[in-house]
């Protein structure tokens, strides 16, 4: 195991933990000090020190990016228990969720009639939503580590997440500076920004160092979001969030995101990405030296061609015009320029394109 393998075990378990006590408080806020037609905290301790806590937790997943060798290139592996298990938990949230959406929608006949803002948000989540599950489905189908199918589903998840995150906030039913609501507001929009870097694995752009302090966030916030909301729910049958379906969505996300954080920890370092990048080179290197070759070959029978037919008509080009160099010049530009190419043993054999 790498260092860096080390330190992000260090700092998931240090966000388990701190988010684990910061949930704790806010649970005891809620159901102690939380008053639901107000739509505030009447006390201010327990839910001040969550907070706090969480302010902290977030200050310390930062600290990663100035330890992290960003240099590293790990190799994702996606064909684990690690994988299947979070994502069919988030596609089966994700089912309940668009069923509760659908509830919300007008008819579609009379879609665009007197329709708001708001249910044509809802309409776009809906659509989005669905491609979202069909993300997650091909995420726990398609073991391969580069998948522009992958990818492309995987931004209408990033979508879905962040219209709804607008719909939230345009929503009347919970005032606008409702803290419940701006912890569920935070909580997508973070999952959405952490798709984002979920999907440059699948185009081999990864940034692990970003990838990491992002996922650990967003997986904290959607917890610390998700889990009160719904112990609250089933002790007191009160609802602090928009609906049910969207705490057990977060909290599904939340653990699908810290199962990715967990399988970062183990990944390998990909020590042939340097040997291969320097067999890339070099072979770009040679043809280019060819590429040269061939067009000197090409001057020189433009050359000849002008030896044996000095006069042209009008509608060619005067080759005393030109300005091609001479034959001996351009022997002994080939001259010089073989002469920086390897001996036949250290000539790569390799295909010049390495995939």
């Amino acid at each position: 195991m790498t260092n860096n393998n080390r330190m992000i075990r260090v700092y998931t378990l240090i966000l388990a933990i701190l988010a684990l006590i910061a949930s704790g408080l806010r649970i005891g806020a809620l159901l102690e000090d939380y008053d639901t037609s107000a739509g505030h905290f009447d006390g201010k301790a327990l839910i001040t020190a969550a907070s706090a806590l969480m302010s902290v937790l977030c200050i310390a997943m930062i600290t990663y990016l100035f330890f992290a060798d960003r240099s590293k290139k790990l190799i994702a592996t996606f064909s684990t228990p690690m994988t299947y298990v979070p994502t069919g938990a988030v596609c089966a949230a994700l089912v309940f969720f668009l069923l509760e959406i659908r509830k919300k929608l007008p008819p579609l006949k009379l879609i665009g009639k007197g329709t708001s803002v708001t249910e044509y948000l809802l309409l776009t989540v809906f659509v989005l939503g669905i491609l979202a599950i069909a993300h997650f489905i091909l995420t726990a189908a398609k073991a391969t580590r580069t998948s522009s199918s992958r990818a492309a589903l995987g931004l209408a998840t990033v979508l879905a997440f962040a219209l709804y995150t607008s719909y939230l906030y345009f929503d009347k039913a919970l005032t606008i500076n409702n803290p419940n609501k701006i912890i569920d507001e935070m909580a997508f929009l973070l999952a959405a920004l952490f798709f984002l870097y979920e999907i440059r694995i699948s185009i081999s752009r990864e940034a692990w160092h970003l990838y990491v302090v992002i996922g650990a966030i967003a997986s904290a916030i959607c917890f610390y979001s998700a889990l009160p909301a719904i112990v609250m729910f089933g002790v007191n049958e009160q609802l602090v969030s928009k609906s049910l379906e969207e705490n057990v969505l977060m909290l599904t996300v939340a653990i699908f995101i810290y199962a990715r954080l967990i399988l970062v920890s183990s990944y390998k370092e990909d020590k042939k990405s340097d040997f291969i990048s320097t067999l890339k080179d070099a072979a770009l290197d040679r043809e280019q030296i060819i590429c040269e070759l061939e067009e000197a070959a090409r001057l020189a029978q433009l050359e000849e061609a002008c030896d044996e037919e000095p006069i042209f008509n009008e509608e060619l080009i005067d080759c005393e015009s030109t300005t091609a160099p001479s034959n001996a010049q351009i022997l002994q530009d080939v001259e010089e320029e073989t002469q920086f190419e390897s001996t036949p043993e250290e000539v790569i054999t390799a295909d010049p394109i390495i995939e």
